[in-house]
C-alpha cells in the first residue's frame, strides 16, 4: 500500500478503479474501458471524414480490446458480467446489476471475439515499429486467444473442485466441476494456429548469436541469444512490442549488485526477485521436471535440492557455478534456460566487460552482508535470487 491509498481501498484495482498504478495512484476502471470500446463500435459508421480502412482497422483493435479487457478482468477476478453492449442511461438499478457469466461462457465469448478481431486485423508488416509500436495485428489477436483457451484448459478453471460452493443467487454453478480433456486440444489448435501465422509473417524464435560472443563458449552464446530474445529491439521473436517502456528501471531493479561499489551502490538494485518456486519449475538438464528427473532421484538430488553441496563446483561446471565454491544442488545440472534466466548464489554472470575468461567472470554473492546479499534497508533481493 502507499500513503495516499485509502484504507479501503484495494490494490490494483481494475475493477472499479483507483489504486496504486498510475500518477497519483488513479488506476482506470476496466469496465470504463470496455464502456468506451462498446460506444465507439456504436458510432463509428456515423463518423463521415474517416476511410473504409480506418473504420475497418480501429474497429478491429477496439474489439480485441474488448476482448482483452474482459480477459485481464477474467484473470483477476474469475467469472465476470459479459458487457458486450452497453446499458441506457435509463436503465433502473435492477438492469445494472449484473449477473456474473460462468467461467466458460466469459472463456468463449472472449476467444471468440479476439479470432472475430484477429480476422479483421491487417498483418504484422502494416504496422510501423517505429511510429506504431504497440498497436495489435492478426498475430497478436490469435496469440492472445491462445493464451485465453490454455488458461480454460489448465486446473485453474477446467474442473476446480475448490470452486464447487462459488455459485450465484439463481445456483448457477460459475466453475465446471467436471474436467474437460478437450478444452486441452482446442487450446493446442489455438496455439498451433498462432504459431503457423506467425511463421507465415516471418515471425520465429530469436537465434542470432551476438557478435560480442563470438569468441566465447557454446554456453554463454546461447544464454546470451536467450536474453536477447528480451533485450534485442523489434526482434522476430517478438508478438506484441511497445514504445513505451523506462528500460532503465528494468536494468536497475533486475540487477544485483556483483561488485563493491561505494560511490555507486544505488546503481544495482536487483529488488526484483524470483521465488523459490519459479526456480524449482524450470528443468533438469535432461530436459524433464526436476521433481520427474530419475537421475535426480537416484542421487538423492531432488531431496536435498535446497542442501548445500559438500563437494564444490568442478572445472566441468565452471560456466555455471564457480569453480571451487558451494552452492546447493537445486543450482547443478539445470536446463540452459535456468541459467541463462535466474541469478544465485555463487553463479556465473557473463558479460558486462567480463567475457574473456570464466574465472575473472563476475558471479552471485546473494548471503547476507555479502555484496549480492541484504545490506539493510532495500536493494536486495529478497529471496536471494536474481532475474537475469
Amino acid at each position: 500500500a502507499r500513503g495516499y491509498q485509502s484504507s479501503n481501498n484495494v490494490y490494483l484495482n481494475y475493477w472499479d478503479g483507483g489504486g496504486f498504478g498510475q500518477p497519483n495512484g488513479a488506476l482506470g476502471s476496466l469496465w470504463v474501458g470496455i464502456r468506451d470500446c462498446n460506444i465507439f463500435l456504436e458510432e463509428v459508421d456515423k463518423v463521415v471524414d474517416l476511410t473504409d480502412y480506418e473504420k475497418k482497422r480501429w474497429s478491429a483493435e477496439v474489439k480485441f480490446l474488448k476482448a482483452y479487457y474482459h480477459y485481464y478482468l477474467m484473470k483477476m477476478y474469475g467469472p465476470i458480467p459479459i458487457v458486450d453492449v452497453n446499458l441506457p442511461i435509463s436503465a433502473s438499478a435492477g438492469e445494472v446489476q449484473v449477473y456474473r457469466e460462468p467461467i466458460d461462457n466469459v472463456v468463449d465469448y472472449v476467444a471468440n471475439l479476439m479470432k472475430e478481431a484477429a480476422d479483421e486485423l491487417p498483418a504484422a508488416a502494416a504496422v510501423l515499429e517505429g511510429t506504431e509500436g504497440g498497436r495489435v495485428y492478426d498475430l497478436v489477436a490469435l496469440a492472445m486467444r491462445a493464451e485465453v483457451l490454455l488458461y480454460a484448459a489448465s486446473p485453474l478453471f477446467n474442473g476446480n473442485t475448490d470452486m464447487v460452493s462459488m455459485k450465484d443467487k439463481r445456483g448457477i454453478a460459475l466453475f465446471p466441476q467436471k474436467k474437460e480433456d478437450t478444452k486441452w486440444q482446442k487450446a493446442a489448435d489455438a496455439c498451433l494456429e498462432a504459431i503457423e501465422a506467425c511463421h507465415k509473417q516471418g515471425k520465429a524464435l530469436h537465434t542470432l548469436i551476438d557478435g560480442q560472443t563470438l569468441s566465447a563458449s557454446d554456453t554463454f552464446q546461447l544464454q546470451t541469444t536467450y536474453r536477447q530474445a528480451i533485450c534485442d529491439r523489434w526482434n522476430r521473436e517478438l508478438i506484441w512490442g511497445s514504445t513505451s517502456y523506462s528500460w532503465p528501471l528494468l536494468r536497475q531493479y533486475a540487477t544485483p549488485r556483483l561488485v563493491r561499489l561505494r560511490d555507486r551502490i544505488n546503481d544495482c538494485l536487483g529488488e526484483w526477485a524470483p521465488t523459490i518456486n519459479l526456480v524449482e519449475r524450470y528443468y533438469s538438464a535432461n530436459g524433464v521436471p526436476i521433481d520427474e528427473d530419475k537421475e535426480w532421484d537416484s542421487n538423492g538430488w531432488y531431496a536435498n535440492r535446497l542442501k548445500i553441496r559438500e563437494e564444490p563446483a568442478t572445472t566441468a561446471e565452471r560456466n555455471y557455478v564457480k569453480e571451487g565454491e558451494q552452492t546447493v544442488y537445486l543450482h547443478y545440472n539445470r536446463e540452459p534456460r535456468f541459467y541463462a534466466s535466474i541469478g544465485f548464489d555463487m553463479g556465473i554472470y557473463y558479460g558486462n566487460g567480463h567475457t574473456k575468461d570464466v574465472e575473472d567472470m563476475n558471479y552471485g554473492q546473494f548471503i547476507n552482508l555479502q555484496v549480492s546479499g541484504y545490506q539493510g534497508g532495500t536493494g536486495h533481493s529478497a529471496t536471494g535470487y536474481a532475474a537475469k
